[in-house]
């Protein structure tokens, strides 16, 4: 698919257009929000979200909220999410959606930091139900470096570790104090 040459289109196809290793294609911004296409395959993902609106155009799938409202998604479904909220998504048909999302939108350095920092939280907690590490501190640095999140916050690491023990649904509640979202790669 090549670049839109017209200052209007955005993109010539958004339903298939390569959304990249961060499943995010941003298309422009309007004063302080970003608008993009963001995708997510069948499973399931725990977000902690930005201010945002976005109408679903294809898949099939619910995000469910800490309050326990689940909003069924599907192609035309049109959501509001507020910044903080905890969310789960459950996808069971490869989703794609369009969005509006104020200051911290997905291909802000920090919306990408704590996506990955989840990750690695989420695969951490996956190992210890699994029974695959007796080591989840290792584990955790291994997941967090492959990520390419780096952090010698000792204090941080073993308190999300014992979150993860208490807690196997454990959301990321704040960041290791070294964190710079402007030394991380993009």
């Amino acid at each position: 698919m090549t670049a839109p040459t017209s200052r209007r289109l955005l993109s010539p196809g958004v339903l298939a257009a390569d959304l990249g290793p961060d499943r995010t294609l941003p298309l422009d911004t309007l004063g302080d929000a970003e608008v993009g296409i963001w995708s997510m395959d069948p499973g399931t993902e725990r977000d902690t979200e930005v201010d945002e609106v976005f109408v679903v155009l294809a898949g099939r799938g619910t995000v469910a909220f800490e309050d326990g409202e689940v909003v069924e998604l599907g192609p035309g479904v049109a959501v509001r999410l507020h910044a903080g909220e905890r969310t789960t998504w459950t996808v069971g048909e490869a989703l794609r959606k369009v969005y509006v999302a104020l200051s911290c939108g997905y291909g802000h350095p920090m919306a990408r930091y704590d996506r990955d920092l989840q990750a690695a939280v989420d695969a951490t907690s996956v190992a210890k139900d699994a029974h695959t590490t007796t080591d989840l501190l290792a584990y955790l640095r291994e997941q967090l470096a492959s990520r390419e999140i780096n952090t010698s916050d000792e204090d941080w690491l073993r308190r999300t570790v014992a979150a993860i023990e208490a807690d196997p649904n454990y959301m990321v509640a704040d960041e290791p104090s070294d964190f710079d979202p402007e030394r991380r790669p993009a």
